[in-house]
């Protein structure tokens, strides 16, 4: 694992431990659970990010999300909220808006993604307390990407519905196979 210094204004905020990066290709989904292909998701970290350096699906009129594993074995997004906020390009012409929904992830993307490689989507995902049972894992993106027609840019925040112990993250297309790879890091604050 080797280790990136972020800084601002030349003072040190947090140092980056690379993990682990998934490629998939015309996969079902791409999957990080803590102790399973060398994963870390537990108190190792004050917090961790994930980032999505690309996706887009097999199939055109699907979205693109994150569920959690609550149990340490299976992921679901049942018993998961998400409230995403979003400016869009869309045919011809500028426009804005906001969306919450239930049972679909802790992050479920604003737009449908494309199926070829030169429509994607990429995003930061910063995750929160993953690793104590006493709150809320707190899962908070910044999106952006584009299908054949439209392009955009989202932040949203997503969780569990209740406190507990989140062990990993399942990323997948809404139906059919996708593309994509991700990348975990973990970091401390200093």
């Amino acid at each position: 694992m080797a280790l990136t210094k972020v800084q601002a204004d030349g003072i040190n905020l947090a140092l980056l431990e690379h993990i682990k990066t998934i490629e998939g290709s015309n996969v079902s989904s791409v999957d990080f659970l803590h102790g399973s292909n060398d994963v870390i998701f537990d108190n190792t970290f004050d917090m961790y990010e994930f980032i999505i350096h690309y996706a887009y699906a097999a199939l055109s009129g699907c979205d693109f999300r994150c569920e959690p594993s609550q149990d340490g074995s299976a992921f679901s997004s049942s018993n998961t909220e998400v409230i995403r906020f979003r400016t869009i390009f869309e045919s011809g012409s500028a426009g804005g808006g906001h969306a919450q929904s239930t049972n679909t992830g802790v992050w479920r993307s604003y737009l449908n993604v494309g199926v070829a490689a030169d429509d994607p989507i990429t995003a930061r995902i910063q995750v929160a307390h993953p690793f104590d049972s006493d709150k809320r894992t707190i899962f908070m993106t910044d999106a952006g990407g584009r299908d054949p027609n439209n392009y955009y840019r989202e932040m949203a925040s997503g969780n569990p519905t209740s406190a507990g112990r989140t062990y990993g993250a399942r990323f997948r297309a809404e139906t059919g196979n996708c593309y994509a790879k991700v990348s975990l890091y973990g970091f401390n604050t200093v």
